[in-house]
């Protein structure tokens, strides 16, 4: 607290009329304060103890001269201190809102937004308010209680000595109830703790209670409990109550003890009674003084508590402004080239592995691979989100790792993965990419990413509020509006990272053409797990662990073994149609599934009939950790995380699945809850087979459930010996649909 008073002394020094202002009203109401008790001596000494009226008019008119002083102070301290708040807080907002438009991902995961705002927030309002209250408060009332201690030596130094040499048995006298209501107060927390939790049990357990009849055994529990509770409240209230009293009997014998013996110094001439009222006005100034810096403290260590935090984020070093920043990148004529990219996050395996690739102006390329395989981190770091651990990224010679902010973002723009909205209107988000855009650029814009037949079906059109966060959007408005917005940029080279993965089939056929149409004056660099719509590409790079392990046209790796085909293959035999209803899964797709291969084709037809069309909307729960599981799920089009919650209440990815993916197999076989949690990242059709109906074609196939449940206890073994952490069991065992 020292520090922070100290530092707030300081940004006062950086005002001067502010500072100036302060210092005047400290010394008026020290002034006010201290110069009272000597009036108070004048009135009683020759006012009224020698009735000399000239004393005793002038005594009063100095009062109000100093009254007058005094209030025109403290109305001053409250104008500048309010001002000096007010400016301190819009400094710490400025820099951390600076501080987080520059900062890293590091950053960003290491202070999530709910933290950021709160420190914004409550943090700085914590700051703001000790610097107006309590920072002024305990200066002048430590200023007060040096100087009234002084005086109190300088009027008779033996008073003085008696008063100081009580103040310990004043302390000392409510301790023993202190300690004992202490005490006390933790009993009663724990028989309340008990008096609730039997209150909740009774509550949930309501049903049982009326069945057995066993109301009177809980009420006699209850009446046990709360007549510990009110002994121990009792107790506690009391010795706290006492706590307090004694302090003030203690107080009343030290002030009679004090005027006792200011009594006797002024009876036997050593001091005159005016001075003992002046002495007893200055001892009261000391304990209204005391209590006001008492009344402070809280606030005071609130302020500096929320001032630690405040700087734990503005001390993070920056990133943006890098001196090495200094080349300027000029209009993009020839290629994009990583040469030996390595990168991994830190105190993370690398996800990059001497990665060299060349993508030339004016293509179409595609990016594909496994999750987890480094597309994105390939994006991230053209992107310059992160910068390489080794290897340089160059386009047109240049390294992006030395070019300045500007003329990067001049060439390059995005859509992430997430669409990100911001409060405002559609046409307000979409002109952020280029605040100078016209009505119309907007409109061509927003078609280009068939966003313009949504925006007809609003009320206000392009004027429409999307709400915080884009809340009253769809996932796949929100998509298109962030795809319109990276159209409307027209940077030479346009990312789109999963862009298409909230769209309906016709939106993502709209937006493929557009993407196509552009490349020739764009460069377009696709990262997506949809296989269909990259027939006409330039070019496919196809990555696994960190790699690029083939490379080509659709046609040419549709047809070549490896991993493209392979993904292929698993995205076929997967039919749906939402407007009839009905959905179809084909028997070679079936025979994929690793614990169906080897099954009858009379059995894998008669299977292929039984599954469900079922559509969820983004952010829902097909089902959470600990539900019953009873279906087996196939993914037909959209993208769903695993989630597992840990022993700690921590919730951690355990994998992103999307198209042709499955989850849930152990649940056709066996009646094992659910170890985790599935959230739908985007609309999402899945196909469904219930256990029910699943069973029923076991006894046709031999062998088939025991294929099933050596199939998971295997995963589960492997899980367990590849990482420490409780792996998914059971009914949320995951596996990509292509192994």
């Amino acid at each position: 607290m020292k520090e922070f008073v100290l530092r707030s002394l300081r940004i006062m020094l950086g005002h001067p009329g502010i500072f100036a202002v302060f210092c005047f009203t400290v010394l008026a109401q020290v002034g006010w304060r201290m110069g009272s008790a000597f009036c108070y001596r004048v009135i009683f000494d020759s006012g009224l103890g020698q009735r000399d009226s000239a004393a005793l008019i002038g005594a009063l008119a100095t009062l109000l001269g100093l009254l007058v002083v005094f209030s025109v102070a403290v109305m001053a301290q409250e104008r500048a201190m309010s001002r000096l708040g007010t400016l301190t807080g819009k400094h710490l907002r400025h820099r951390l809102f600076e501080k987080q438009l520059a900062a890293s991902p590091e950053f960003h995961r290491r202070f999530p937004p709910s933290d950021l705002v709160d420190r914004m927030g409550n943090d700085v309002g914590n700051v703001e308010l000790a610097v107006v209250r309590s920072v002024p408060d305990v200066t002048l009332e430590l200023i007060v209680i040096a100087a009234a201690v002084v005086l109190l030596f300088g009027i008779e130094w033996r008073l003085a000595l008696v008063v100081f040499a009580s103040i310990p048995a004043v302390m000392y006298a409510s301790k023993p109830f202190r300690a004992r209501a202490s005490a006390r107060v933790q009993s009663a927390g724990k028989a309340n703790a008990q008096v609730l939790a039997l209150t909740a049990e009774a509550a949930t357990g309501y049903l049982p209670l009326v069945l057995f009849r066993a109301q009177p055994q809980f009420v006699q529990r209850f009446l046990k409990l709360i007549d510990e509770l009110g002994n121990f409240s009792g107790q506690a209230h009391f010795n706290t109550g006492a706590a307090g009293r004694s302090a003030v009997v203690a107080s009343g014998a030290n002030n009679l003890l004090i005027i006792a013996v200011g009594s006797w110094l002024a009876f036997s001439g050593y001091m005159t009674p005016g001075l003992l009222v002046a002495f007893l006005a200055i001892l009261i100034s000391i304990g209204e003084a005391v209590n006001r810096v008492t009344a402070a403290v809280p606030m005071l260590a609130r302020g500096a508590e929320s001032m630690v935090r405040v700087d734990e984020v503005l001390q993070v070093p920056g990133e943006g402004g890098d001196p090495r920043e200094t080349n300027e990148l000029a209009a993009f004529r020839d290629e994009i080239r990583f040469e030996k990219i390595g990168f991994g996050y830190s105190g993370e395996a690398p996800i990059l592995d001497d990665l060299s690739f060349v993508i030339p102006r004016g293509h179409a390329v595609a990016l594909i691979g496994p999750s987890g395989s480094g597309k994105s981190t390939v994006i991230s770091l053209l992107t310059r989100i992160y910068r390489p651990g080794s290897g340089r990224m160059l386009i047109d010679g240049e390294d992006i790792s030395t070019a300045t902010e500007d003329s990067l973002r001049a060439l390059i723009t995005a859509v992430p993965q997430t669409p990100i909205l911001f409060t405002g209107t559609i046409r307000d988000n979409i002109a952020i990419a280029r605040p100078s855009a016209s009505a119309d650029d907007i409109a061509a814009a927003a078609s280009a990413a068939g966003l313009d037949a949504a925006i007809a079906e609003l009320p206000a059109g392009y004027d429409t509020d999307v709400g915080a966060g884009g809340n009253r959007l769809s996932g796949g408005q929100r998509q298109r509006v962030a795809i319109a917005r990276a159209l409307l940029r027209r940077a030479p080279i346009l990312i789109f990272d999963e862009a298409t993965s909230a769209l309906d089939a016709a939106t993502e056929t709209i937006v493929n053409r557009t993407t196509l149409s552009l490349r020739g004056d764009h460069t377009v660099i696709v990262v997506t797990h949809r296989l269909a719509g990259l027939a006409d590409f330039d070019d496919i790079l196809v990555f696994d662990r960190g790699r690029v392990v083939q490379r080509g046209r659709h046609a040419e790796l549709v047809s070549a073994p490896g991993l493209y085909a392979e993904l292929w293959a698993s995205m076929q035999g997967v039919n749906t149609d939402f407007a009839a209803g009905t959905a179809s899964i084909s028997v070679e797709r079936l025979a994929r599934f690793s614990f169906l291969a080897g099954c009858t084709v009379e059995t894998l037809t008669s299977l292929s009939t039984l599954f469900l069309l079922e559509r969820q909307r983004e952010n829902r729960y097909p089902f959470h950790q600990g539900d019953p599981g009873e279906r087996f799920y196939v993914i037909a089009r959209g993208a769903v995380e695993i989630l597992l919650e840990t022993e700690d209440g921590e919730t951690r990815q355990l994998a992103v699945l999307r198209d042709g993916d499955f989850f849930g197999e152990i649940a056709l076989v066996s009646e094992v809850p659910r170890t985790a949690t599935v959230r739908t990242v985007t609309d999402c059709i899945f196909l469904t087979l219930h256990r029910t109906q699943f069973l029923a074609l076991l006894e046709r196939e031999p062998g088939l459930k025991e294929r099933v449940e050596a199939l998971i206890a295997s995963r589960i073994a492997g899980q367990r010996a590849r990482s420490p952490a409780p792996p998914p069991a059971a009914a949320t065992i995951v596996e990509p649909a292509g192994k």
